[in-house]
């Protein structure tokens, strides 16, 4: 049995091509005065480990493209051992590989053997992966990439990050990383053609005149120039593919019905000043006076839609002696979107001209004369109040936009003629003129 206590103590560590056994091997010391970043660390349990730097430019690390969308880094690396209590030195080989741009992979392999007896003890590795998600290609053309401020560059900024194109700065930064995203086709992003695959190429670099030392002052010597920052990253897209989707119809057993919506429509009644209608009596200008038999020019307009389907139909207006709209005396100016037959002066309807109303569908103008009540020879107070109802009908459809009046011949006793409506989409009504009051002089 094999009674000795195996330590390993390191002695040295090399990177680079595998040396061949003549040669003279540096220490820990001697690496990192090359420039290889080599820290030990001390643990409570007496052992130790290292941790290696070494830039993915360095001459050391070796570069393999296996295909257009993989590269792989390869670190070489010898480590020098002893066996206690011998103090037998051997050295053993490892590989460390790396690969771009999804993840980090690390291995070591390990072979513990008895040298005299050439027994072998264990034969292990030991490897790890570490997802690195840099640069992300979306299927809508876009690239996003994550550029990462790193101690090779210890006075890097990172908001100072552009891509090719020096316009094009990150998104989001802070102190320790930027953050890109764009276009394919943008940015002085390049394109290259394989088979069936196109990929888009594009780089993080510092931008021009930022490149190196910065902030060189006359008369002060200038510092060796800070180590070159540049990340390039790559999406790849396949440029015929045919992707097949299944899907399955059944018939519908109903139509669907159409949602109820709720909203706010508004119409209102308004006295114009003549028949231009281009000039209307505000609320402070009532009451306004005028005199018996002289015209009055109405409109009623829908307000705040833009819907060129809608038309508004006038159901129903009259005259009150008093402001409510259901008080008597009364007396109908149009009756069911006609005008009273019964009344000897009346109601005249008047088209609106398009070019001053985007919607003339969603208008009306009438004409009644002033008049003022009179029951069994008594003159009531001299002044009218007007009312109407409209309606909001669809004009693409049949109903009540396409009703038709009787013809004008006078009805006897004022009697009303009314029909049925179909269609109604909204009724209106509450809508009243100021006073109106006759003037005598």
């Amino acid at each position: 049995m094999f009674k000795h206590h195996i330590i390993f103590q390191i002695l040295y560590i090399i990177v680079g091509p595998l040396c061949p056994a003549s040669l003279k091997l540096p220490t820990v010391a001697e690496a990192n005065a090359r420039g290889i970043n080599i820290q030990e660390q001390r643990f409570q349990n007496g052992s130790k480990a290292f941790r290696l730097q070494v830039a993915f430019s360095d001459t050391v690390v070796v570069r393999t493209q296996v295909d257009v969308t993989v590269t792989v880094y390869t670190l070489h690396v010898t480590f020098g051992l002893m066996i206690l209590p011998e103090y037998t030195p051997f050295s053993h080989t490892a590989s460390v590989d790396l690969m771009y741009p999804s993840s980090l992979r690390a291995r070591l392999d390990v072979l513990l053997w008895e040298p005299v007896n050439k027994w072998t003890l264990n034969d292990f590795s030991l490897a790890c992966n570490f997802p690195m998600t840099m640069t992300e290609c979306f299927s809508n053309g876009t690239m996003s990439a994550l550029a990462v401020k790193v101690e090779s560059v210890p006075q890097l900024v990172p908001r100072q990050l552009t891509l090719r194109d020096p316009s094009c700065r990150p998104k989001f930064s802070n102190d320790r990383f930027a953050y890109f995203s764009f276009e394919a086709n943008r940015c002085g992003t390049t394109r290259m053609f394989y088979d069936g695959v196109v990929m888009y190429q594009n780089e993080i670099a510092l931008g021009k005149g930022l490149q190196g030392h910065q902030g060189i002052k006359k008369g002060v010597p200038a510092s060796p120039p800070d180590p070159e920052y540049r990340v390039t990253m790559s999406c790849f897209y396949t440029l015929n593919d045919t992707q097949t989707i299944a899907f399955f119809t059944k018939p519908r057993e109903n139509e669907p019905l159409p949602e109820t919506g709720i909203g706010e429509l508004q119409v209102v009644l308004r006295l114009a000043q003549d028949g231009s209608y281009s000039n209307f009596y505000l609320k402070e200008d009532y009451p306004v006076v005028q005199y018996l038999r002289s015209p009055l020019f109405f409109e009623v307009a829908l307000l705040q839609s833009t819907d060129p389907q809608i038309e508004l139909v006038l159901e129903n207006c009259w005259a009150t002696l008093k402001e409510d709209r259901n008080s008597t005396p009364r007396w109908d100016l149009i009756v069911d979107g006609c005008v009273n037959l019964a009344d000897r002066y009346e109601t005249v309807f008047h088209p609106v001209i398009p070019n001053g109303f985007p919607y003339p569908s969603h208008v009306k103008h009438f004409e009644i004369k002033m008049f003022t009540f009179v029951q069994n020879d008594d003159l009531f107070p001299d002044q009218i109040f007007v009312h109407c109802d409209a309606v909001l009908c669809d004009a693409g459809s049949d109903g009540i936009c396409e009703r038709r009046c009787p013809s004008p011949m006078p009805l006897k006793h004022g009697k009303k003629v009314r029909r049925e409506t179909t269609n109604i989409q909204a009724v209106f009504s509450g809508m009243s003129s100021g006073k109106i009051v006759l003037s005598i002089s």
